[in-house]
């Protein structure tokens, strides 16, 4: 992705317009283990994917970035997008970039690291705090808690501003529509590629997960949660952890995944028959499922809700119940509609709000028949434009209908395995045995 420091910049100085106060707002640290990902709001406001930073935004839009002042030594184990220079400020639209303290002792940074390491962000912030009497930041942090622990002052002048950032998180604008446009087809083009290995004999739920994370992290992303492969009575429990159960034949498999791409999340979910073909009783329930997503989706737009009990008529919730109940199957649709979807899988957005522009969102409508061993769930994206019109991002991307699953499984089916030639078995000519 390709920075642009003055759209980060714009958000700081609206940040800092409608709380009409100074802002702290503090990024991640790094993890034991597992790959770093950025405090989602840190990230919404800089555009930068590096842990240790903090940054403080002016009342009047102007801001500094905080970082770590690590040893020279350093570079010799990982990379550093942010030193303290003018080029760093350039690059992301800072008015400053100032060095958090003195020197770590080690590697990285944390709330645990000597005071000292810190020293400079705590005297900006006990002037700021005295000078303004109000500092908004996110309350929810652990280091604020040390910080807090220590300068009690700082406790008694900061309010928490997660609703402000919320309103401007929610709305998306067309750069990070297509964020998750691009996410969503490396999601797409996984599912497809993995779905052509369900027949393999011995295959189980576990390396179909572990070959999602494998795809992401090939093509420069990471997972947004945790896949999801779930098959025949597995695919009755909706957040299933694949394990080593072999996937059989006259199964379904539920495929949930989603890739973080540039920061920005994916969350597709489709129902494959692994034979290829759905049996009488599994397409049954697979077309109520899609009945039920078709009918949102056509509700779907502003001034409805995804989900409000005191109005039950707009809300796209008790829509899906309603479908459900026309079989006598509501019973068996045990979780919400959809959810925000953005930097955060789960992204910032209350529910029982109506939709409006700028929003984007997913519809999952699902069954689960433990007692049938069926669990059947179809998940899309969608965005609503600035001039009121649902706009799909992944509907397209994974075939939905019936035939065309088992069009595609087909197909699948009958392709080489061998990377080398990828065409139909019968025109392969590169002597493998598949």
């Amino acid at each position: 992705m390709v920075h642009n420091g003055a759209v980060f910049s714009q958000r700081r100085a609206a940040l800092a317009k409608r709380v009409g106060s100074p802002v702290f707002l503090i990024g991640g640290f790094e993890v034991v283990s597992g790959p770093f990902v950025q405090e989602s709001s840190f990230f919404y406001f800089t555009g930068i994917s590096e842990p240790g930073l903090t940054c403080l935004i002016d009342a009047d839009g102007r801001s500094t970035l905080f970082v770590p002042k690590y040893p020279a030594y350093r570079t010799q184990w990982t990379e550093s997008l942010c030193v303290a220079d003018t080029a760093t400020a350039q690059k992301y639209g800072f008015d400053s970039v100032e060095f958090l303290g003195a020197e770590t002792p080690n590697l990285n940074i944390s709330f645990f690291s000597p005071q000292d390491c810190w020293h400079r962000l705590i005297e900006v912030l006990l002037h700021v705090a005295e000078k303004h009497g109000k500092v908004g930041t996110v309350l929810n942090n652990e280091f604020l808690c040390r910080l807090f622990l220590l300068f009690p002052e700082l406790r008694n002048v900061s309010v928490d501003v997660m609703r402000e950032i919320a309103v401007l998180r929610r709305k998306k604008d067309a750069g990070e529509v297509g964020l998750l446009r691009d996410a969503a087809r490396m999601t797409a083009t996984a599912q497809l590629e993995i779905a052509g290995v369900l027949r393999e004999e011995d295959c189980t739920e576990g390396i179909l997960q572990k070959s999602f994370e494998v795809y992401f992290l090939g093509l420069g992303a990471q997972t947004a949660f945790t896949p999801i492969v779930a098959a025949g009575a597995n695919s009755t429990v909706v957040h299933h952890q694949s394990a080593d159960k072999i996937i059989s034949n006259d199964e379904t498999v539920v495929f949930d995944a989603g890739a973080r791409l540039n920061g920005y999340c994916a969350d597709i979910t489709r129902t494959y028959p692994v034979s290829g073909t759905f049996s009488k009783r599994q397409r049954e329930i697979y077309e109520i499922v899609l009945e039920t997503q078709e009918r949102v989706i056509e509700m779907a737009r502003p001034g409805v809700y995804l989900s409000n009990k005191n109005e039950p008529e707009k809300s796209l919730y008790h829509e899906a119940k309603r479908s459900f109940a026309k079989y006598g199957l509501d019973e068996y649709f045990v979780h919400g509609i959809g959810h925000f979807i953005g930097l955060d899988v789960h992204d910032v957005g209350d529910p029982s709000e109506p939709l409006q522009p700028g929003d984007c969102f997913t519809i999952e409508p699902g069954l689960y028949l433990s007692n049938e061993g069926i669990g059947v769930r179809i998940e899309d994206m969608f965005t609503i434009t600035d001039d009121g019109k649902l706009e799909s991002i992944s509907t397209d991307l994974l075939p939905r209908q019936v035939k065309d699953v088992e069009a595609t499984m087909a197909a699948l089916a009958t392709m080489c395995a061998c990377e080398e030639c990828a065409v139909e078995d019968d025109e392969c000519c590169c002597g493998c045995d598949d």
